[in-house]
């Protein structure tokens, strides 16, 4: 991966192999009504593996949706949507008749709850682990995150919102790239935006109130599984800075990157996966100034686990050399098929996709 100036994007290079996608809109719905709509988007670009009885193959992965109703002054949620218009796992024999749309029933007690006050544990408490879909969960997280900020800055607002006009919307991209030495790069890109009330604009840029952006770059050792090396640049801008910046005294309200990389120094040679989540959690937690970096990163894990699918050829060859024979020796522990154990309820401990899944060759 090559070294970026230290205010300019960050770059990664290899194989494609994955990109996923978050968005979330928010929209005014009417005086002190706003909703929120959220999508989470999967795109494998090599690759294919055998699962739930059938190939899982390169294309669209995962596509999936929720909407929230959200009252403007409490911040409860009022009215909750979720489709999934595109899932692995379709009802079938192989599957036991089971889909992942067989789950979206459970987010409905979060109704009547607050996006801000405990939200995530409400979320974790009906939809967490083998309760849930793990892509909703991932996309219900975020929104979770995105939208209180919102919220805050919109209730300072004097009432000059259109019914349905757009009052910010956060992307997320996680990009993943086969290395020539077995590796993988990664890149995140998180966009942030919010907007001015259309009464306020004369011209199109007038709109943009604010946009914040987090780049991160890292490269993992898929051996140890573990992050070699990660990076980071962050800036925020209106559009009354746009123009090139003067970087004698850079600052978070100036135009130009600001460096993070040091503030990531702790994550270097530690976990890719399991423990990343609660390690950003004790460094980044507290440090408000830092809150769109943990948000980015917070994407890395559920992100890069997708990419592994798209690394098969060692899965496949150990498939074929194999026989498939379920008593053969285990493939590494990178290469295992399908999700994580628990991560969902297709995937939980006694469902009908584990207790296939050795028969594959993977844990």
């Amino acid at each position: 991966m090559p070294s970026h100036p230290r205010h300019g994007p960050l770059f990664a290079a290899g194989q494609p192999l994955h990109t996923r996608a978050l968005a979330i809109d928010v929209f005014q719905e009417e005086p002190g009504r706003l909703r929120a709509e959220g999508e989470i988007l999967d795109l494998r670009k090599a690759g294919f593996v055998p699962t739930g009885g059938d190939l899982q193959t390169a294309g669209f992965i995962h596509h999936m949706q929720l909407h929230l109703w959200l009252d403007l002054a409490s911040g409860s949620i009022e009215k909750l949507e979720a489709f999934q218009p595109h899932v692995p796992f379709e009802a079938s024999n192989a599957t036991g008749g089971e889909s992942c749309r067989d789950v979206v029933p459970r987010l409905q007690p979060l109704v009547g709850r607050s996006i801000e006050d405990a939200f995530h544990r409400n979320l974790s408490g009906c939809f967490g682990g083998p309760l849930g879909c793990s892509h909703l969960l991932t996309l219900a997280q975020a929104m979770g995150a995105a939208l209180p900020p919102l919220l805050d800055r919109e209730r300072s607002l004097p009432e000059m919102r259109m019914p349905g006009e757009r009052i910010g919307k956060r992307a997320i991209f996680l990009d993943g790239f086969g290395t020539e030495s077995g590796g993988m790069n990664v890149t995140i890109q998180l966009s942030d935006f919010a907007t001015t009330p259309k009464a306020e604009v004369r011209t199109g840029i007038d709109r943009l109130a604010r946009q914040s952006e987090v780049q991160a770059a890292a490269r993992v050792d898929l051996e140890q599984m573990t992050i070699a090396s990660l990076e980071a640049i962050e800036r925020t801008r209106t559009h009354e800075n746009l123009a090139e910046p003067d970087l004698t005294e850079p600052n978070l309200t100036d135009p130009g990157w600001q460096d993070r990389s040091a503030d990531l120094e702790p994550f270097i040679g530690g976990p890719a996966l399991s423990g990343l989540a609660a390690a950003l959690f004790r460094e980044l937690g507290d440090r408000t100034d830092r809150r769109l970096l943990l948000e980015a990163l917070l994407q890395f894990a559920p992100g890069l686990i997708q990419c592994f699918a798209a690394r098969t050829e060692e899965l496949l060859q150990h498939i074929a050399g194999t026989g498939g024979d379920s008593g053969a020796e285990e493939a590494p522990r990178i290469l295992s098929v399908g999700g994580t154990p628990g991560s969902c309820h297709m995937w939980r401990a006694d469902g009908v996709l584990s207790r296939q899944r050795t028969g594959f060759g993977g844990r």
